[in-house]
Order: C-alpha cells, then sequence, then structure tokens
C-alpha cells in the first residue's frame, strides 16, 4: 500500500469491524475512537501517515510511545515497523477510558496509580494487532509513564530507541516528565515526535527543556489549522519526513 493511501485502506477497515470485542466510530469527524467510551480519540489519518512515513523514510527499529489509547498511533508504528524490521513498545494505563475524559483528573486514581487491566482499549490494541497482523511488530504495556517507563523498555530493549511519540498527559510539566523518563534509553540520532502540541502544553518551559536537553526545536508537520492536533517532530538532526497536511 502506498503510504500517502495507507490510512484511509486503514481507517475505513477499522470502521467496518463489527462483531469483535470493542467496535469504533468517528468523533469529531475524523479522530477514532470506541463507540462505547467518549475517550480516548485516536490520531487523524493525516497525523497516522506521517508517523508511517518517519520511521519507513528513516529505518526506524526500536520505538517506543506513551500512551497506547485505543491503539491506532501504535498501529501505524507498527504497520512500519514491519517493513523496517523493527517494534514498537506503548505503555498505558487506560485513565482516559477509565475518567471518560481527557484530562487526567481523578485524584483518587492518580494517587493510586491504578491500572485498568481490563479496559476495552487494551482489548482493542490486541484486536487490531491480529487484524493487521502486527503482533510481534506492537508491543502493549500496562504502566504510568513516567513510573513505569524504565521496566518497561529494560525488559524489550538493550539498544537505545530511535523512534519516540509522545501523546501523554496534556500539561507541560508531564509532557517534560515524559521525556525525563526516556531521555536515558535514546541518543542524539533518536527521533521524537509530539501530539497535541498546542501553546498551553508546548509552553516556553516545554521548548526550554527540550533545546536544553535534546538540542532541538518543535517543528509541526500536521497543524491544528488544517484539522490535525498539532503533530510535532523535535529536529535536532538531519533526517527524512514530509509535511502530511
Amino acid at each position: 500500500m502506498i503510504a500517502e493511501t495507507l490510512s484511509k485502506q486503514v481507517y475505513e477497515h477499522i470502521i467496518a469491524l463489527r462483531g469483535g470485542p470493542v467496535e469504533y466510530e468517528y468523533s469529531n469527524g475524523a479522530n477514532l475512537k470506541l463507540r462505547n467510551h467518549a475517550y480516548p480519540w485516536s490520531i487523524i489519518a493525516a497525523e497516522f501517515d506521517a508517523l508511517y512515513n518517519i520511521i519507513t523514510m528513516n529505518n526506524l527499529k526500536r520505538g517506543y510511545e506513551a500512551c497506547t489509547g485505543v491503539g491506532i498511533s501504535g498501529l501505524a508504528a507498527a504497520m512500519a515497523m514491519k517493513k523496517t524490521g523493527g517494534k514498537v513498545v506503548s505503555l498505558d494505563c487506560y485513565v482516559e477510558e477509565h475518567n471518560n475524559y481527557w484530562e487526567y483528573n481523578d485524584e483518587k486514581f492518580n494517587s493510586e496509580k491504578t491500572k485498568v487491566t481490563d479496559s476495552d482499549g487494551y482489548k482493542s490494541v490486541f484486536y487490531l494487532r491480529e487484524i493487521f497482523g502486527v503482533q510481534d511488530q506492537f508491543i502493549p504495556e500496562i504502566g504510568w509513564t513516567p513510573d513505569d517507563v524504565p521496566s518497561t523498555l529494560e525488559k524489550h530493549y538493550t539498544e537505545s530507541l530511535d523512534y519516540v511519540f509522545i501523546d501523554g498527559g496534556h500539561l507541560p510539566e508531564q509532557v517534560i516528565a515524559d521525556i525525563k523518563a526516556v531521555l536515558p534509553y535514546t541518543s542524539r540520532e533518536t527521533i521524537w515526535a509530539f501530539h497535541d502540541c498546542f501553546p498551553q502544553v508546548w509552553t516556553d518551559d516545554v521548548a526550554k527543556f527540550c533545546k536544553n536537553n535534546l538540542d532541538g526545536e518543535l517543528k509541526i508537520i500536521c497543524p491544528a489549522s488544517k484539522g490535525a492536533s498539532n503533530l510535532g517532530i523535535l529536529v535536532n538532526h538531519d533526517f527524512d519526513y514530509m509535511e502530511m497536511i
């Protein structure tokens, strides 16, 4: 399948799925979500293609993402990793599904670091892995970021990551904490992607932290002005990418 049209075929296939452990629908016209949950929402099709292309164009093989949601961004990475011979490990505690809201606003849930082991999002990941034949490339783990990042990554990798996608709590302090947790397992050649890079999330403090610790500056490749959610990449060395929309 051609990369630029891959997401259209994937999304149409997912929407048409019936009779499995979960079913899907569009929310906001472009994001996928589970029929019986208000949140989380997936990346949109153009963002799916952008992540897929970044991985395949740069032959990336060791990936990590925070967080999983219903598994669409992980699926994009896994389908790309199937071509490159790699895998992506995805970490989530499924708090958005638990709260039925995108904000991590359940104090008790957060303070106890509860992990929803029977979530529909987790079922969705295993379902999508089977449907698209990426069981070996898409590795889901249940846990919290940043707390469970070291044990998760050390379980699966002995070499530095070359792909990181951060799409966790949409707060500046959480973005910095997520980066700090993954940083020891990366190198200067690692390609970092971030979702929801809106001004209230990607603040001056976040930008300064990335400049000082990753020597990188954010470039939005799928902007909100075109219907995406400000998908961005850190540019700190030469690599191939394309602005999808």
